[in-house]
């Protein structure tokens, strides 16, 4: 039974974390998405690394041996700089937030030496951990600033900082903001409150196993799965709501999601009923995508959402001043927008290729629209485009 966890913690969800996390670091859309795909990928590299972490595996790969502890300062960070570009997904990544990773520098310029030490020497480091029966034990001190016990008590304050951040932002953005769990924004928020919940509870398993420790350090233990369970619930999640891996369609449903309340209260005079119908015709739009389908109309949205196609044409004019037929066309111009703006293969796409990937008909139908909603011909915004 412990031979088959083993292999299922190192190579089974590892290679489910390498999949998810090339999958989203490469997505088109969101800061948030590419963070999150780094934090899997470190993950499936510490968790390969820690399978070289017994006695018999760290003879025979001695070069190995403390490689992964630095990228270990790294999971809280990049967790709390998800969140962050999840709540506000058009900040730009400023320098000021490299200092994030400074632990994880100077952890590693501290075990520079023990890297490119002898394999003589690193072969006396293992024997000295295994007459310990510890990881922590960092044998030739004057190689060490802070002993393995110290690291342990820093990632854990570190870990319990970041997640307090966490969540003093998260209650904030939903004070200002007015957020509450509606139709429209409850995949997300389960999302963003359910991950500081269960790194709550990570933090909790590591913190009991640092001051109870194992008896035998240097095997694999049935806990550990535990110690990464956010991480596991959070890929099963994904494989739940395969729609949030598209970059694209995340994004627009973050803004719609979190950022629909200003346009509602510049609508005061307008019934709770018809906001509500308003954030269910926005919803339909930001999840399902049929602005892509060429004959999409309003008898598709009225029998989906079992509304007259009057209703929905009144309650659109009232809150953007548009068409039904205008409304869809702004939904099939924002997303051509994030693919010009978040995908660099948009340059091979010809005029009519992008038309047609967003939804217009024909060409002569893209050009009259763009027009009349972005006041500038196709040609004349791809050049500005191109420039940037």
């Amino acid at each position: 039974m412990d031979a088959i966890l083993y292999n299922l913690f190192h190579f089974g969800i590892s290679l489910l974390f390498l999949i998810f996390g090339i999958k989203l670091i490469f997505q088109k859309g969101l800061v948030a998405t590419k963070i999150l795909g780094l934090n899997l990928l470190i993950l499936t590299g510490l968790i390969l690394l820690s399978f070289f972490s017994t006695p018999e595996w760290m003879m025979k790969f001695p070069h190995l041996y403390r490689v992964s502890s630095p990228f270990v300062y790294l999971l809280f960070p990049l967790a709390f700089l998800f969140q962050e570009f999840m709540l506000f997904p058009n900040k730009k990544f400023k320098p000021i937030y490299l200092l994030h990773f400074l632990p994880f520098i100077l952890n590693f310029i501290e075990l520079l030496p023990v890297y490119f030490s002898s394999r003589e020497l690193k072969m006396e480091f293992f024997k000295e951990m295994i007459q310990q029966n510890s990881l922590l034990v960092y044998p030739i001190k004057s190689f060490y600033v802070l002993s393995g016990s110290t690291h342990s008590k820093i990632r854990l304050i570190q870990f319990f900082i970041y997640l307090i951040w966490m969540m003093v932002r998260l209650k904030r953005f939903f004070e200002v903001n007015g957020i509450k769990i509606e139709h429209k924004n409850r995949l997300l928020i389960y999302w963003l409150v359910g991950d500081i919940g269960l790194k709550f509870i990570t933090i909790s398993i590591n913190f009991y196993f640092f001051i109870f420790p194992y008896e035998n350090e240097l095997i694999f233990n049935w806990p550990d799965l535990f110690k990464i369970i956010d991480y596991i619930v959070l890929v099963l999640f994904l494989i739940y709501n395969p729609k949030l891996l598209d970059g694209i369609l995340l994004k627009s449903l973050v803004l719609q999601s979190f950022h629909i309340k200003k346009e509602l209260e510049n609508k005061p005079e307008l019934s709770e009923e018809s906001q509500m119908i308003y954030q269910k015709i926005d919803d339909y739009f930001a999840t399902r995508k049929m602005f892509l389908n060429p004959d999409f109309n309003q008898n598709i949205i009225a029998a989906d959402l079992k509304l007259s196609s009057k209703k929905i044409s009144t309650i659109i004019k009232e809150f953007t001043d548009l068409s039904f037929k205008d409304y869809v066309n702004t939904w099939r111009i924002k997303y051509l927008e994030e693919i010009l703006k978040d995908g660099s293969n948009s340059k091979n796409y010809t005029i009519e290729g992008l038309c047609s990937k967003v939804g217009f008909g024909s060409r002569a139908n893209f050009y009259l629209a763009f027009k009349k909603l972005k006041n500038i011909s196709p040609k004349e915004y791809f050049k500005i485009q191109m420039k940037k």
